[in-house]
């Protein structure tokens, strides 16, 4: 699905995606755009689910159901953009959604005797931990946009930043310093400097491209830019 154009002073916002996977939308391949849809957001929902159920063997399985069940239960349909942001209304719905997974499953045969209960946190830090998965996996969109425009800037980023490369199964890896950086890529340290800041000015604005996609307003826009980046900046101080 393409993009809005990336637009750090707040243009109107976009649920292309959300609408369309839900059938509201003018895209009519509805299955194309669902599909579309489960692959962007698996990743976090992947991450909420395992904090409920720890390494126990169903936690995947609870988080690929998630998406059947809003999918047959049109719960996209329901989403209101005047009442709230995506991650928001995702978040309550798969909160829900566990409970009442965990309490079937329960008698099932897949017992769920050998896992923890869910951690008795507050919701405080229940809701910082959402933010941080969610963060973490907007940074992921936008670096992958930045590796395909810019990709040796985005590689300087990455490799001074430590971040994890989302074309490299690997994962994150140390930081490199501009000596290391400006070796490897046959330029100098300041052209290192130089590159970085492209780069951060870009991956910023990519960002709000993303977040754009699933909030309905500038106001939501500019709420959820600054707590997802006051969260990347907890994790990577000096990235955006």
């Amino acid at each position: 699905m393409k993009h809005a154009a990336a637009d750090p002073w707040g243009s109107a916002t976009s649920w292309s995606l959300v609408y369309a996977a839900s059938g509201k939308g003018v895209d009519t391949d509805v299955d194309r755009c669902w599909r579309a849809l489960v692959e962007r957001y698996r990743e976090p929902i992947r991450c909420t689910v395992r904090r409920t159920f720890g390494a126990h063997p169903i936690a995947d399985e609870a988080a690929e159901d998630f998406f059947a069940y809003l999918f047959e239960k049109g719960l996209l349909v329901r989403i209101d953009p005047a009442k709230g942001r995506f991650r928001a209304y995702v978040q309550g719905v798969l909160s829900r959604y566990l409970k009442s997974y965990r309490r079937a499953a329960a008698g099932a045969a897949a017992s769920l005797s050998d896992a923890p209960e869910p951690a008795c946190a507050s919701p405080a830090a229940l809701e910082a931990d959402e933010e941080r998965s969610w963060a973490e996996h907007v940074l992921g969109l936008a670096l992958q946009r930045l590796l395909e425009r810019h990709p040796r800037d985005g590689r300087i980023l990455v490799g001074y930043y430590g971040l994890r490369d989302p074309n490299d199964p690997a994962g994150a890896r140390s930081p490199l310093d501009r000596a290391a950086l400006a070796a490897a890529h046959g330029i100098s340290a300041n052209a290192v400097d130089a590159a970085n800041h492209r780069a951060r000015a870009y991956l910023r604005e990519a960002i709000r491209a993303e977040l754009r996609e699933t909030v309905a307003t500038p106001a939501d826009l500019e709420a959820e830019t600054t707590t997802l980046v006051h969260r990347l900046l907890e994790a990577h101080p000096g990235l955006v």
